[in-house]
């Protein structure tokens, strides 16, 4: 159960051509651009920043991810790709229950990142804009609570802003 969605529009082009991007200059910059949230997610977590520039580094060079400890790494750097190549969607109390509308859709990421199945942080589920309308309906229709008016405009909100500025989304639920 979520306590917490999140949701950008994004340029998912952007986002896939991270990946085997081979660019030095993409990973220092990155890092440094992100590094408050990196430094602090490395606190919080008990691990290195090096850490996120080690599994960035392997990213971009399309190098195999190999079994991993910290798989959530991941999901913090496709986050921050959503930052990067996005923008937040602000929204009020939106689907605390991200689960129920999607059921039991595999998470989806616009590049090759590892899902981490026992990782108990963020889900995400990314929507390409061509299949906005479809996924709306899902949002719309499954849930036990879609027919509550609060969630129906959300939902709109969310998904016509996207659909206006010709956006794929992306949920993280937290």
């Amino acid at each position: 159960m979520s306590s917490e969605v999140i949701a950008y529009a994004v340029d998912r082009k952007k986002i896939k051509e991270i990946y085997a991007c081979k660019n030095k200059d993409f990973i220092s910059g990155f890092m440094s651009e992100f590094c408050d949230e990196i430094e602090e997610l490395a606190e919080d977590f008990d691990v290195k920043p090096s850490d996120f520039e080690s599994r960035l580094d392997l990213i971009v060079n399309a190098k195999p991810y190999g079994e991993d400890d910290n798989v959530w790494i991941y999901n913090s750097l496709y986050e921050m790709f959503c930052q990067k190549y996005g923008e937040l969607i602000e929204h009020e109390e939106f689907m605390c229950y991200l689960e129920d509308a999607i059921d039991d859709t595999p998470r989806t990421a616009f590049l090759q990142i590892p899902a981490d199945k026992d990782f108990e942080g963020a889900d995400y589920y990314s929507i390409a804009y061509e299949d906005l309308e479809k996924l709306r309906e899902i949002f719309l229709t499954k849930p036990s609570y879609a027919n509550e008016d609060y969630y129906m405009d959300e939902v709109n909100n969310i998904f016509d802003f996207a659909k206006e500025n010709k956006k794929d989304l992306v949920f993280f639920a937290y």
